[in-house]
């Protein structure tokens, strides 16, 4: 599989338009879902057609997956040799023509043309044009109010134009008497200027955003949100989706290293979620913003994730510097050297790639090593889950995130693998190589063999780190445990008089590091009447 390497996420005013193409270019749809019965093509439009056919919810996308059982140990015993290979031949491929009569049309949820050639031609910035597609889904704004005259207000950067556009367009000023008293939250939660520092980021490279950038040591791509919602047309004869308000939010391994504006989230509200609904056809479908073609990819509880393919609506030749959506996929969990899992296992392993997460340090991949689990003899698995690194791996989180303390263990996923990672003991402590020991038990995605891996999945993606909680505390259960113990009953009453001098002495001393504190206390007893 030949995948492209530089993919910032291309401009609008990079589309090249063909008439020799067809933008269902790409699809990976037949691999996921078989119809029973091909659905019939329909005009394009916002909504899907009303259906009374229960159909399985968005909620059975994702595969619900508890602790394994004590038996099924290791990746080849059970994440890839579930299920065999199957033997029933191969599809024959689908051309163009075939492909368009067993996809439904296209829900276009905000498209226009005339209005697209304007933003390119006049460099409107993605935060504009969001905005601007936000208030034509919700009906506050029709494509005919677009006019050359109020886009050339809007011209410039995210952080300036984007919260002009509802001023330009319904002469609603911004500068409002209570925006200034609270003009410090208002801009702590404005995306914009992140926005534009990723597209910039970007700019310079596919890579720039995914953290380690010396050029930008404390920086991260990722952390902005574009949303929408699902809602029923009137008279519940089919759905339409609305976007909602851009927003800060939590970084991912797909957003940093596609940029934020690849993936939209879109909430289904519970009504419809718990109805007879028809949400699984609906969402196989592409989804259209200004021309740029959004394809569903992932489902977790009443949210579903879409991604922006290399596909240009209404025809066109696909988008030179992005992923079709098949690639896209086969770039994070290919189906070829994966195939031996149950398909459910398989479409479990996209969320690895939407964790919440910070980028940690970047390993050379020489340098991410097998380590064979610790098997008891009654066939327990005594490290399921737990890799071993160097200490100057935990040292530079440390650095990087600015910790207290150098932490001893961390949650992470790198490249096909997830879990915790143990600083490795035996290992010197002089050794300046980061390094990383995994087991298969943490194996989740295999990668052909020789193929260099994308700096995105050789980059520690950390979920959580090893901290001390201060102060400790004895409960009741664990005085009665140690009392029983054999530990004096006195050594308790002695903690406890200790405790409260502590106490007391941080709440009348007004001079020095304890004036007015009791941060220096260490310890409290619980004390059974």
């Amino acid at each position: 599989m030949a995948l492209d390497q530089n993919d910032p996420g291309l401009e609008e005013g990079d589309d090249c338009v063909s008439e020799s193409e067809s933008f269902y270019a790409g699809d990976i749809s037949e691999l996921i879902v078989e119809y029973s019965t091909p659905p019939q093509p329909i005009p394009p439009t916002q909504s899907d057609s009303g259906s009374s056919k229960k159909s399985t919810s968005s909620s059975d996308f994702s595969a619900n997956l508890g602790k394994r059982k004590t038996s099924a140990l290791s990746a080849s015993s059970n994440d890839f040799s579930e299920a065999p290979l199957s033997k029933k031949p191969k599809p024959n491929p689908v051309s163009i023509s075939e492909h368009t009569t067993l996809a439904s049309s296209p829900v276009l949820i905000v498209h226009c043309p005339t209005v697209q050639r304007l933003f390119e031609k006049m460099k409107i910035c993605r935060g504009v044009q969001y905005e601007l597609a936000r208030l034509v889904s919700s009906e506050r704004l029709s494509y005919n109010d677009i006019t050359p005259d109020k886009l050339k207000k809007l011209v410039g950067c995210n952080k300036i134009s984007a919260p002009q556009v509802e001023e330009v367009f319904y002469s609603k000023s911004t500068a409002q008497p209570t925006n200034s008293a609270f003009a410090r939250e208002i801009a702590s939660k404005s995306p914009w200027e992140e926005l534009d520092r990723e597209e910039a980021a970007l700019a310079n490279g596919p890579y720039e955003g995914l953290g380690n950038n010396p050029n930008q040591p404390d920086w991260y791509g990722g952390k902005v949100e574009f949303r929408g919602r699902l809602s029923q047309q009137d008279g519940n004869v089919g759905y339409k989706i609305t976007l909602e308000s851009c927003c800060l939010g939590a970084s991912s391994r797909f957003t940093r290293r596609f940029g934020s504006w690849s993936f939209l989230r879109v909430k289904i509200p519970t009504q419809i979620f718990f109805s007879h609904n028809d949400l699984e056809r609906f969402f196989q479908r592409s989804f259209v913003i200004w021309g740029k073609v959004f394809r569903a990819c992932y489902a977790k509880d009443d949210n579903v994730f879409f991604y922006w393919t290399n596909e240009i609506y209404p025809m066109g030749k696909p988008l030179l510097n992005r992923m079709s959506f098949h690639d896209f996929i086969m770039w994070h969990n290919p189906l070829q050297q994966n195939s031996n899992q149950l398909m459910t296992k398989w479409a479990a392993r996209l969320p690895l790639g939407f964790s919440n997460s910070l980028p940690g340090p970047r390993l050379l991949q020489e340098n991410i090593l097998p380590e064979e689990d610790v098997v008891s003899s009654k066939k327990s698995d005594m490290t399921d889950g737990c890799g071993l690194t160097t200490q100057s791996v935990h040292r530079s989180i440390w650095y990087q995130l600015s910790l207290p303390l150098m932490p001893t263990a961390f949650q992470f996923r790198l490249a096909g693998s997830k879990g915790m990672s143990i600083f490795r003991d035996e290992i010197s402590l002089s050794d300046s190589a980061m390094r990383g020991w995994f087991r298969p038990s943490q194996t989740k995605i295999r990668y052909p063999p020789g193929l260099q891996l994308d700096p995105a999945m050789l980059t520690f993606d950390l979920l959580r780190t090893s901290h001390m909680r201060s102060p400790s505390r004895l409960s009741t259960e664990t005085i009665i445990n140690l009392a029983e113990n054999g530990v004096p009953h006195s050594r308790f009453v002695d903690l406890l008089k200790a405790t409260l001098r502590e106490m007391v002495k941080g709440l009348t001393t007004w001079d020095g590091l304890m004036r007015c504190s009791t941060s220096g206390s260490i310890s409290s007893v619980s004390v059974v009447s």
